[in-house]
C-alpha cells in the first residue's frame, strides 16, 4: 500500500474577516490619503523636533553645564584596566558608565513628548471649534446643507432636532434596559418562590407519611 502524503494546508491571512477589513481600507481613499499625509507629516515633524533638541537645546544645556552631556561618564576601577590607551583613546576594556547619554535620551523623550502633546492638544482644540462652528456636523455634511440652500439658522435647527432625537433614543434604550432588568429580577423572584413552594409541599407530604407510619 502506498502511503498517502499529507499536504500541509497554508491558511490565507487575507481570508474572511481580515480580507473584508483590508478591502474596506483600500476602497476608502480618504482613509489612505489621511494615513499617508499623517505618515509624511509625522516623519518631517520628528526630524524637526530632533534637530531642535540636538542643535539648539542640548548645546545650551552643555554650555550651562560646562561640557556636553555625552562627555559625562563614570569610570569604574573594577577590572584594573587603564581608562585610556597610550595614544589617548578610551580603553575598550575599561568599564565606563555613560550616564550623560542616558540623561540626553531622557531629555529628548520629554521634549518630544511635550511637543507632541502640545500639537495634539492644539489639533483637538481646533477640531472642537470647527465642530461647534458646524453644529456637530462634519465638514461634508455642513456644506451639503449649504449647497441645498439652507441657512445657518436652519442648519442649527436641524442640529437641535438631531440632538433631541439622539437624546430620546438614549433615554429609550436606558428605559428598556431598566425594564429588562426589573423583569429579570421579578422572574428570578418568581422562580425562587416556586421552588420554595415545591419544597414546602414535599416537606408536608413527608410529614404526613411520617405521621401515618407512627400511628
Amino acid at each position: 500500500m502506498k502511503k498517502e502524503s499529507k499536504k500541509m494546508k497554508i491558511k490565507n491571512p487575507l481570508k474572511g474577516q481580515s480580507w473584508k477589513e483590508f478591502k474596506k481600507l483600500v476602497s476608502s481613499r480618504g482613509n489612505l490619503i489621511d494615513l499617508a499625509v499623517a505618515l509624511i507629516i509625522g516623519t518631517a515633524f520628528t526630524a524637526i523636533v530632533t534637530s531642535l533638541v540636538n542643535d539648539i537645546i542640548m548645546p545650551l544645556i552643555g554650555a550651562a553645564a560646562g561640557k556636553s552631556l555625552s562627555e559625562l561618564v563614570w569610570y569604574l576601577d573594577i577590572n584594573n584596566q587603564p581608562h585610556f590607551l597610550p595614544n589617548g583613546d578610551i580603553n575598550p576594556q575599561a568599564i565606563i558608565i555613560k550616564y550623560g547619554n542616558f540623561l540626553q535620551v531622557i531629555i529628548n523623550f520629554f521634549i518630544i513628548a511635550l511637543t507632541m502633546f502640545s500639537v495634539v492638544k492644539a489639533y483637538l482644540s481646533i477640531r472642537k471649534s470647527y465642530k461647534n462652528k458646524f453644529y456637530g456636523f462634519t465638514y461634508e455634511e455642513y456644506f451639503a446643507f449649504i449647497k441645498e440652500g439652507k441657512k445657518r439658522k436652519e442648519i442649527k435647527l436641524l442640529a437641535i432636532e438631531r440632538d433631541l432625537k439622539l437624546k430620546e433614543k438614549e433615554e429609550k434604550e436606558k428605559a428598556e434596559k431598566e425594564k429588562n432588568s426589573v423583569e429579570s429580577i421579578l422572574k428570578d423572584i418568581r422562580t425562587i418562590m416556586e421552588e420554595n413552594a415545591k419544597l414546602l409541599k414535599e416537606n408536608n407530604d413527608i410529614s404526613r407519611k411520617t405521621t401515618k407510619t407512627l400511628r
